[in-house]
């Protein structure tokens, strides 16, 4: 590997994985304009709205209605597709709570629209959080750029990068038929090499992150796919499942290969935390040894110091997912012991069983790619100091 580096050079050796990625990604770009819900007349489409019009109504109390609070609403559309368009519906102002969904004048929405037999249907999604989310991210950015000046400006361009191939590669093809594992794979690959890029540069050390990274997301692929289809998993109990068989577009995709893709690329980012970490490790023990004079480093000392790094931040690294990923699921959790299931029943559920196999197969790969990464380290960054050696002697 280290002579094959040296031959092409680094800036080479990416600058072919980079048109790569993106020839895979232009290839793909036809196949995302195609149509892919052929019922025209009732497509379902979602717009901003604002209210400009609310009156309460009175309405007979039917069946199973807690508290049968009604409102007409009037909203115009703000979206550009039907910038300007006025409707009107009857909405549910009180759903879990009392006036929990309840509109004013002047509220910011998101409405669905649908024709069906010439009729216009509209109805309320959701409240219209954009401008939330704008003051967020421009938090975000600001602490980001304050805290990490100019490696926040790399961290800013990796995350655009990232919403990107998500937004417009990988999510379009799943939903277009093309197989989940196989597009994640490219997507992880694609995410990889160009952060790597972003963030340390065309060197040596972009390479060792990409290689380790990639290691321990194939350990974790090939875990977490195996025991899947070991323990039987299905797509039984999940949450998402109700809505794949109603819709007639996503009816035709495979929702367990979705959900183990998920897991797999939901690992990527500790991965490359840690084989960064380690890499950035080895390499400043190199430079305070330049500093130092001393004029040799055995390979074998900067693995063991590599490990070592590894070790501190394994535990820190597993505990992080355990905790992300227990979060996200935890309505699941109190939901299954309040209605009285034992710890030793309710860990083989399926939906349970999906959130330890992702907790695991994400640790799993982590582990996995702390003594690549160090041995590998040790070998390319020692390389590249002893060349500098045998140049200041010369």
């Amino acid at each position: 590997m280290n002579k094959m580096i040296s031959m092409i050079g680094s800036q080479k050796f990416f600058g072919i994985l980079l048109l790569v990625g993106v020839f895979v990604m232009l290839s793909g770009g036809v196949v995302g304009a195609q149509e892919i819900n052929g019922e025209e007349d009732t497509k379902l489409e979602f717009y901003k709205a604002e209210v400009v019009g609310v009156e309460d109504l009175a309405k007979e109390e039917t069946e199973g209605s807690e508290f049968n609070d009604w409102q007409k609403i009037k909203v115009i559309i703000t979206s550009v597709q039907k910038k300007g368009e006025e409707f009107e519906f009857e909405h549910e102002s009180s759903v879990f709570e009392k006036n929990d969904r309840y509109l004013k004048a002047g509220s910011k929405i998101v409405v669905s629209y649908q024709q069906v037999d010439g009729a216009n249907k509209v109805a309320m999604v959701d409240y219209d959080r954009s401008t939330q989310l704008l003051v967020m991210a421009a938090l975000f950015v600001l602490i980001l750029l304050g805290v990490g000046l100019w490696l926040g400006v790399r961290a800013i361009f990796g995350f655009v990068w990232i919403a990107v191939i998500l937004a417009w590669f990988l999510i379009p093809r799943i939903v277009q038929g093309v197989s989940p594992i196989w597009i994640i794979t490219i997507s992880a690959l694609l995410i990889v090499v160009v952060v790597a890029v972003i963030l340390v540069g065309f060197t040596k050390k972009a390479l060792l992150v990409v290689l380790s990274s990639v290691f321990g997301l194939l350990v974790a692929a090939v875990l977490i796919i195996v025991f899947a289809k070991w323990a039987g998993f299905s797509q039984i109990g999940v949450e998402e499942s109700h809505l794949f068989h109603i819709s007639p577009v996503l009816s035709k995709l495979n929702l367990v290969d979705i959900l183990l893709g998920g897991m797999i690329i939901g690992a990527l980012g500790s991965m490359m935390d840690i084989s960064i970490s380690i890499v950035a490790g080895i390499d400043e023990l190199i430079k305070t040894n330049r500093e130092r004079g001393t004029r040799t480093l055995e390979k074998d000392d900067l693995y063991k110091s590599g490990l070592s790094i590894g070790r501190e931040i394994m535990a820190v690294n597993a505990n992080t997912l355990l905790l992300a990923y227990a979060g996200s699921a935890m309505t699941i959790w109190i939901v299954a012991i309040s209605q009285g299931y034992s710890w030793t029943v309710l860990i083989s559920f399926n939906m349970i069983f999906a959130e330890i196999l992702r907790i695991w197969g994400g640790t799993m790969g982590i582990f996995a790619a702390i003594p690549v990464t160090a041995w590998l380290a040790s070998r390319l960054l020692t390389f590249h100091r002893k060349m500098a050696y045998e140049e200041n002697e010369q």
